[in-house]
């Protein structure tokens, strides 16, 4: 059987009065290594966030920079009183127990640049966290 048909009912059911809120990133283009599906995926989950009733924002083909202020709104958006999603697609690695967001224009050369040319998803996290949507 087919892992992933090409209709889904995917539909995330709202709350009364809950705001609901989401950050959707697909990083394709990349130098080194780019990739075909994550924009496409990005843009699908995104639609259906939106028709469940999320404020989505998507964003596409983030360099480091983009990558961290997308992040940085995200979290300055979150409140206690709602609903939190973030979705990355695009590379990703894990250096020493932590995990990184790569952005499309990282030119990482070895395991000590990881975390100078990638976003840290605990800072996602922790924004998240933070907030206690």
């Amino acid at each position: 059987p087919d892992a992933f048909p090409q209709e889904r009912n995917l539909r995330v059911e709202k709350t009364s009065g809950e705001r609901r809120v989401a950050l959707v990133v697909g990083n394709s283009t990349y130098i080194n290594g780019p990739l075909k599906n994550p924009v496409n995926d990005a843009r699908a989950i995104a639609k259906v966030l939106r028709d469940s009733g999320f404020d989505v924002t998507l964003k596409e083909d983030l360099d480091r920079i983009k990558l961290f202020e997308a992040a940085r709104a995200f979290g300055n958006n979150l409140r206690p009183d709602g609903v939190a999603l973030f979705y990355y697609a695009g590379h990703g690695m894990q250096v020493k127990d932590r995990n990184f967001l790569i952005p499309v224009d990282a030119d990482i050369q070895s395991e000590d640049e990881v975390p100078y040319n990638s976003l840290d998803v605990n800072f996602v996290l922790e924004r998240m966290d933070r907030a206690g949507p």
